[in-house]
């Protein structure tokens, strides 16, 4: 009966410690990286020509999916007044993420289609609406997670020579010669004043 406990503790022991040696085995793998599960970030969409392209064709296709299609706005943190961008699109409809994920496409274009937003480069803001006379909302928090959205952006008319040669806005068509094609774009573009008192306090 003696011999047969001590076999037991014996085993008993061994069983421990093989447990306990394969926990730390599995926790030093996990902190070397092996084993673990990967969290994917969401990455937002960058900016320049080729991403505006590719941005374009992703809404159109959106678009032809019968995706929900918003209006995109940018003005200078404190303002009141929003000044509309283009149209944007999310294959899941959330319009918040289509407007956070393409934020710096749409910021880029922004300076572009209204010149006078440059004296407040670094302090800028995006808000969306669901239609042209909608409620405009700043984006507030990061909800881009990754969806295909699309963007068509507005196009850049400044000066008297302007002519459209295609879908995309693209800054070449601007001109920049004469003085009336310097000056004429800050008197442009569409603007809205804030509907509600929270969206011009905000920022």
């Amino acid at each position: 009966m003696r011999a047969f406990a001590c076999i037991f503790v014996l085993c008993f022991s061994a069983t421990n410690s093989f447990n306990t040696a394969g926990t730390k085995a599995r926790s030093m793998l996990q902190m070397s990286g092996f084993g673990s599960t990967k969290v994917e970030k969401s990455k937002a969409i960058g900016s320049g020509l080729s991403v505006m392209r590719k941005q374009e064709k992703s809404f159109e296709e959106l678009k032809k999916s019968n995706s929900k299609i918003g209006i995109v706005h940018a003005r200078a943190k404190g303002t009141e007044n929003w000044h509309k961008i283009g149209k944007i699109a999310s294959e899941d409809d959330d319009l918040e993420a289509a407007t956070q994920g393409q934020k710096r496409l749409i910021l880029d274009h922004a300076l572009l289609l209204h010149t006078f937003l440059m004296t407040n480069k670094n302090a800028l803001e995006v808000g969306f609406a669901e239609s042209e006379d909608g409620e405009i909302k700043s984006v507030s928090k990061d909800s881009y997670k990754n969806q295909k959205v699309g963007l068509q952006l507005d196009p850049v008319k400044m000066g008297p020579y302007y002519k459209k040669t295609d879908q995309y806005g693209l800054s070449g068509r601007i001109d920049k010669k004469s003085s009336i094609g310097r000056t004429s774009q800050a008197k442009g573009g569409e603007v809205r004043k804030s509907s509600s008192k929270s969206n011009s306090e905000s920022g």
